[in-house]
């Protein structure tokens, strides 16, 4: 009974996001290289296919060259409806469906299952991306770095920063050397490039939604990796484990597993890199640890 209460749930699910697909789909934004059908009700002679150009034109039946690039689908039906209205059709009624998505594209990068190019079917989020790439894997950090040319242009006007529910917390900085979208530098002139770097931790642990941008055509994000910590000694299960924001000494005692019956857990150390150097630390259960951090637990005199 529980199993076919999950399928249906599941079913459920799965009919809203095919029904918020289409309404996100109907907001993209048109541009060059995306292929449309456009069907004219009751007049199949009229039904056409048609690759946006290079300056965002399409070729229709009876009107000829028009510009779409930049329109929603709709509003794309709504200029042809308009165009056909005059002196050709009586109250037309014109269908546009993108048949290929081409002019929008983002790169993902790092530790997502598939990394690659994907192409922007409508304003997708950064969850939208990383679930196209087949979601995270366990090596993934804390943090998502998203490059983004400074300069934008019409096909990505339609794009919000952020949700609308929640307003952008993403830090954002321009890049002061060379790495930009044109090889120029970000405070100079023409076309940079911004660095926006997200809070994993906060979307995915704390449903953080603020974190959760929309992205843009041209997007690099790039989804880090953690560092480690080492735990050796007295643990019943020595060894690295990922590294968390906030852990502590005794988290990461927990993570090997707990103590041994020999542990002296009262003269654990740390080995930190500080300048270049490793430096040996004695440490309380409470001490927060860093990347590379090795805690160690000696064990006792008796």
């Amino acid at each position: 009974m529980k199993r076919i209460y999950v399928l249906f749930v599941f079913a459920a699910l799965a009919g809203v996001l095919t029904a918020g697909n289409y309404a996100m789909a109907q907001d993209y934004m048109l541009g060059p290289g995306d292929l449309l059908k456009i069907t004219v009700y009751e007049n199949d002679d009229l039904t056409t296919t048609a690759r946006i150009s290079g300056n965002g034109i399409i070729s229709v039946p009876l009107i000829g060259k028009i510009k779409v690039a930049g329109m929603t689908p709709g509003e794309a039906e709504q200029r042809i409806d308009q165009k056909l209205a005059q002196g050709y059709i009586i109250d037309p009624h014109v269908t546009v469906f993108v048949k290929e998505y081409k002019s929008k594209q983002v790169t993902i990068l790092g530790e997502v299952a598939r990394p690659g190019v994907y192409t922007l079917t409508s304003n997708a989020t950064v969850l939208d991306i990383i679930s196209k790439a087949g979601g995270l894997t366990d090596k993934a950090g804390n943090r998502i770095v998203i490059k983004r040319k400074t300069k934008n242009t019409a096909t990505d006007a339609g794009a919000p920063d952020a949700l609308p529910a929640a307003s952008q917390k993403g830090e954002t900085a321009p890049i002061a050397g060379p790495e930009t979208a044109n090889g120029a530098k970000a405070s100079g002139p023409g076309p940079g490039s911004t660095y926006i770097t997200l809070n994993l931790k906060e979307l995915m642990e704390k449903g953080n939604m603020a974190e959760n941008l929309y992205v843009k055509d041209g997007d690099n994000i790039f989804v880090t990796k953690s560092g480690l910590i080492y735990v050796t000694g007295e643990v019943k299960m020595p060894g690295a484990y990922k590294f968390k924001e906030g852990t502590t000494v005794i988290q990461a005692i927990a993570m090997a597993q707990g103590l041994t019956d020999k542990a002296a857990p009262g003269r654990t150390t740390l080995i930190r890199k500080i300048d270049g150097k490793d430096k040996k630390i004695k440490v309380g259960m409470d001490f927060q640890l860093q990347p590379d951090d090795v805690v160690s637990v000696p064990e006792s005199f008796f």
